[in-house]
């Protein structure tokens, strides 16, 4: 995929536009190739291994991958939380034990946890539990960072001072054809610490937590 850089004069809309416009092109590409599936098997594989090494709570949001097939479930090691939009943010929620977790459709169509007693919201400075955030995107870099759909949702979350704070880690799942040259980049962006995809890992530590790579 072609170089995206901030630099060729354009603005930065048309810049995360147009590259969007492509991914979603290659995205759209391999639905159709004919070993698809076993790139979803291996995308799969690969989000499981990785989780189940590093057990304890995460935050994930519901619904599927950029795939039909791909859907993140957690590993027997792994609890998710959930996010509901409140006033253009994401919050997020835990499963309260012992009850049937209720839902409701989101903003988006996207199922989000109801306001109710089946769940609890998460504070990240009481939850030591928490070890890291499942980021949703379209394209990603090798300096891990981000682009995602627009709506500026999960931008806020991670620019938010608790999460900053609790140095939880920060990864996304992408099939390769995501993984782009160059992502445009605004102040507010936030890098990531890992993208797993079907056929490797890229990563950036960023100084802390140097065991994730075992």
């Amino acid at each position: 995929m072609a170089l995206i850089n901030s630099e060729q004069g354009l603005n930065l809309p048309v810049l995360k536009h147009d590259l969007r416009i492509r991914v979603r092109e290659a995205l759209a590409a391999e639905w159709k190739r004919p070993d698809h599936s076993v790139h979803c098997d291996s995308l799969q594989a690969r989000i499981s291994s990785f989780l189940s090494r590093r057990p304890g709570v995460w935050l994930a949001y519901s619904g599927r991958l950029e795939s039909k097939e791909v859907v993140l479930a957690p590993p027997a090691t792994i609890e998710f939380c959930y996010p509901r939009i409140e006033e253009q943010n994401l919050v997020y929620y835990r499963p309260q034990r012992g009850v049937a977790s209720t839902w409701q459709s989101g903003p988006f169509g996207i199922k989000e946890p109801t306001a109710d007693r089946t769940w609890r919201r998460i504070h990240l400075e009481q939850d030591p539990e928490i070890v890291g955030v499942i980021v949703p995107g379209l394209a990603f870099d090798r300096r891990l960072m981000r682009l995602g759909k627009g709506g500026g949702y999960f931008d806020r979350f991670l620019n938010q001072q608790e999460v900053k704070q609790a140095k939880i880690l920060k990864i996304a799942v992408a099939y390769s054809c995501q993984i782009v040259t160059e992502v445009p980049v605004e102040d507010h962006d936030v890098g990531l610490d890992a993208v797993i995809t079907e056929a490797d890992s890229v990563w950036d530590f960023r100084g802390y937590r140097k065991d994730l790579a075992s």
